[in-house]
């Protein structure tokens, strides 16, 4: 998803990606981290920082200015 830029605005746009588990499958070269409810599972509070910084740098390093997520779907994920 992507916001086009406003050259009037001086506004350069904005990239938003899906991906709570990390950059979703239309970017190349992107990492699949496990999902939020395992890491929550294991209550390592420093491996869940971890991941998320780790998730925070991936999107950076590509362009990717808002992550859209996490989500809950009831139909897959009771």
């Amino acid at each position: 998803h992507n916001v086009l830029s406003i050259a009037r605005l001086n506004f350069s746009g904005l990239c938003l990606q899906d991906g709570g588990n990390g950059v979703a499958n239309s970017a190349l070269h992107s990492t699949a981290f496990p999902t939020s409810i395992h890491i929550a599972a294991s209550w390592d509070r420093a491996l869940f920082y971890q991941r998320g910084t780790a998730i925070g740098k991936e999107f950076q390093g590509k362009g990717i200015h808002t992550v859209l997520g996490p989500m809950i779907n009831m139909d897959r994920n009771a």
